[in-house]
C-alpha cells in the first residue's frame, strides 16, 4: 500500500497508544500520520524518473536491467517488460531488445495495465 506521510507537531505522552493504522508515534514530539493514496501513479512516476536521467545513464540502466531480465523465466520476463513499457515506450522497447523479449507481447500486456 502506498502512503502519504504528513508530519505535524504534537505534544504527546510517551505512553500514548496509536489508533489502528492511523497514527504512528515517532521519536520526540512528532507523529507521522499515514493515509492511503487515492490514486497511485506508479508507472507515471517511474517514467518521469527514467526520463530525468541523462541519455548515458538511461542506456546504462537499460543494458544492466535488460541483461538481468534476459535470464528470467519467459512469463515473468514479459510481465516485467510490460511494466517497464508502461512507464515509457523508449524504456520498454530498449529493455525488450536487450532482454530478447517479444515486443508485441510486451505491448499487448502493457495495454491491459492501468496506472
Amino acid at each position: 500500500m502506498a502512503v502519504i506521510r504528513t508530519f505535524r507537531h504534537a505534544r504527546l505522552a510517551a505512553t500514548a497508544s496509536p489508533g489502528p493504522g492511523k497514527l504512528f508515534y515517532g521519536a520526540g514530539e512528532y507523529i507521522t500520520e499515514q493515509k492511503k493514496i487515492r490514486r497511485e501513479q506508479n508507472f507515471k512516476q517511474a517514467g518521469e524518473l527514467f526520463r530525468g536521467y541523462d541519455r548515458k545513464t538511461q542506456d546504462d540502466l537499460i543494458a544492466s536491467l535488460g541483461g538481468a531480465l534476459a535470464e528470467a523465466e519467459d512469463e515473468s520476463k514479459h510481465i516485467m517488460l510490460s511494466y517497464f513499457y508502461k512507464t515509457g515506450a523508449r524504456y520498454g522497447e530498449g529493455l525488450a531488445k536487450v532482454a530478447e523479449g517479444d515486443l508485441e507481447r510486451v505491448r499487448a500486456l502493457a495495454a491491459g495495465l492501468s496506472d
